[in-house]
């Protein structure tokens, strides 16, 4: 077990930073999928999956600078 998995706030920060690392990425590639040739159906499946991958990345950015933690 590495060390930094002891701490539980060392582990929160790395989740955070994962989500938002893994999220942020997947957004892009489906945002880049998006083109003015994509049929309707199909883009507005790819941009709901895309916002709510966008709103993760976001809710892991807050928890990495800490702002979640001040409203708790």
């Amino acid at each position: 077990m590495p060390r930094w998995y002891r701490s539980a706030a060392e582990r929160d920060r790395r989740f955070a930073r994962w989500v938002h690392a893994e999220a942020k990425g997947l957004a892009c590639h489906l945002d880049r999928l998006l083109r003015p040739d994509t049929k309707p159906a199909l883009a507005r499946h790819l941009r709901a999956v895309s916002d709510a991958l966008w709103a993760d990345a976001e809710w892991a950015r807050h928890r990495i600078d800490g702002s979640m933690d001040e409203a708790a």
